[in-house]
């Protein structure tokens, strides 16, 4: 078993135990960095008022909503994935726990469960809201130079409804110190996790057609 195979093998494990924070661990130090960069950017950017609409101008006007749309979206950044009052104090979560309480918020299973019900009001609490399972399997990798390696991954969804859903997807590992480090972006890092961008593509709500 190749060095990155046995920490792909590793972060993958942690995420099927939910240990969230042993999945930092298999991080790369500068895929954490972006991470919180790119957070905290994103957190800063919704902060910013937008340009409000001109004297006069009628309060449901676009300017208006959009406004309104920005601090729903930076309530929901601050307080239901990082669990912060303030743009401030997220800046003090080290990236590691920023990484941590974003995996916390989605969940895959009871993500899947909440989505489910959005699209199912008024059902039983427990009815038909089984998460499907999800599996990363191995394909093979190939490096680029000493110090990248691209490790190729099926990932594959086991619906309540019996059917599985998988794709073949790839993802960039880079040499640490102390080993191997998987890079996380916004796009490749929701992939691996199974969260709400490419594994939701892959299923639908239990019973659906």
């Amino acid at each position: 078993m190749t060095p990155a195979r046995e920490a792909f093998d590793a972060a993958t494990r942690a995420l099927d135990a939910r240990d969230w924070r042993e999945f930092t661990r298999w991080l790369h130090p500068e895929a954490l960095e972006r991470f919180r960069a790119s957070q905290l950017g994103l957190a800063r950017t919704m902060a910013t008022p937008r340009e409000m609409p001109a004297e006069g101008e009628d309060a449901t006007s676009l300017g208006a909503r959009l406004e309104r749309a920005r601090l729903v979206s930076l309530g929901f950044l601050l307080e239901r994935t990082y669990r912060v009052a303030t743009v401030e104090e997220l800046a003090r979560l080290p990236a590691e726990e920023m990484v941590v309480r974003t995996l916390e918020s989605r969940d895959p299973e009871r993500s899947y469960v909440e989505w489910v019900r959005a699209g199912r009001p008024g059902e039983d609490e427990g009815a038909d809201f089984t998460p499907p399972r999800i599996r990363r399997e191995y394909v093979g990798e190939v490096a680029d130079g000493a110090e990248a390696v691209h490790v190729v991954f099926r990932l594959t969804l086991d619906g309540a409804d019996g059917r599985a859903r998988s794709r073949v997807l790839l993802i960039e590992l880079r040499a640490t110190p102390g080993g191997w480090g998987l890079m996380l972006d916004e796009a490749r890092g929701d992939v691996l996790l199974g969260g709400l961008t490419d594994a939701f593509v892959l299923m639908e709500p239990a019973g659906g057609g």
